[in-house]
């Protein structure tokens, strides 16, 4: 599959896509909307705001955006081609093109909308959070919003991260000082403090060097364990690490947390893989990785050996 912005020769192929998906796109229930909607879809083209995914000549995926309102217009997928990645692919170069240091906003439908589940967790995964409750065309919606980076922003405060049990967030710079002080590991002593040092010294990147927390759901303030990545992407690359707290092994917490970490880093711009290693005496750790995705990739690093997942690998953990 491939992704290129829509020009008007494609007109016909993209609007066959939409009146297949017409069901699922509030106002476009008739044969006079749909014209409207071409030629709607037409100046986006004009404009360059028109993406598309295809297999072979055949549109699977579109996407509409608008660099004016800094807003994400219109997203769909067909159904058969939908957990493949074709939403991220789409979505990834829409939020390359607009401006980051404004909100970047996007309508969608509402918490308890049975078409909202899988729209709501993709923009979850690229960081928009929930907004106000809206109505398009009469049926109701809601905004969400991607928060806008400032330059030198500590961007640990405002990325948070929901699994089925599970807070996944950067901590801060006070909290992490904390974690410090607080360790008794000579050697993670040592890491976390170098961490701490790399976020104060590159801001803009920080959540690539901060210290995550794994926080339960049902019991705010009690951590199972923590994790962090090593660093910005490197050639297409970033590398994860990860950790569990005593008493809290087994029950399955870092297998999610992984998977939800590893599908939002590769959701990044730039970022099309991530790798980890572990001991090899480790089972444990190497099962987790393979539950979350990942897959040997037959080199042995510092620390054992290594496995990875793609964009193009599994975006779901296997069932332990």
């Amino acid at each position: 599959m491939e992704l290129f912005y829509g020009t008007p020769r494609q007109i016909d192929a993209w609007m066959e896509l939409v009146s297949a998906l017409r069901s699922v796109f509030p106002g476009l229930e008739t044969e006079q909307a749909l014209t409207a909607h071409r030629q709607t879809v037409l100046k986006f083209m004009d404009r360059k705001e028109a993406l598309w995914v295809r297999q072979g000549e055949m549109p699977v995926g579109v996407l509409l955006f608008s660099r004016s309102k800094n807003q994400i217009c219109c997203l769909g997928v067909l159904p058969e081609y939908r957990r493949q990645g074709v939403a991220s692919c789409l979505l990834k170069e829409a939020l390359r093109v607009l401006d980051r240091g404004r909100d970047i906003t996007v309508s969608t439908f509402r918490a308890k909308d049975p078409k909202g589940a899988a729209p709501r967790a993709l923009y979850r995964k690229f960081g928009f959070q929930e907004g106000e409750l809206t109505l398009e065309f009469g049926y109701p919606n809601q905004m969400f919003v991607l928060p806008a980076c400032r330059e030198g922003a500590v961007e640990a405060e405002t990325l948070r991260m929901e699994t089925a049990r599970l807070l996944l967030y950067p901590v801060g710079n006070s909290e992490m000082t904390a974690l410090i002080e607080a360790e008794r590991d000579p050697d993670l002593k040592q890491a976390y403090g170098e961490m701490l040092e790399l976020c104060l010294r590159n801001p803009a990147h920080r959540r690539w060097y901060a210290v995550w927390y794994l926080e339960r759901k049902d019991s705010p303030g009690t951590v199972v364990g923590d994790l962090s990545f090593k660093g910005p992407c490197i050639d297409g690359v970033v590398e994860l690490g990860y950790g569990l707290r005593s008493g809290c092994c087994g029950q399955g917490y870092m297998t999610e947390a992984v998977a939800a970490v590893t599908s939002w880093a590769l959701a990044q711009t730039g970022v099309t893989r991530v790798e980890a290693e572990t001991a090899p005496e480790n089972t444990a750790s190497q099962r987790v990785l393979l539950r979350a995705g990942y897959r040997p990739t037959g080199t042995t690093g510092e620390e054992g050996p290594r496995f990875f997942r793609s964009c193009h690998s599994p975006a779901e953990p296997e069932d332990s």
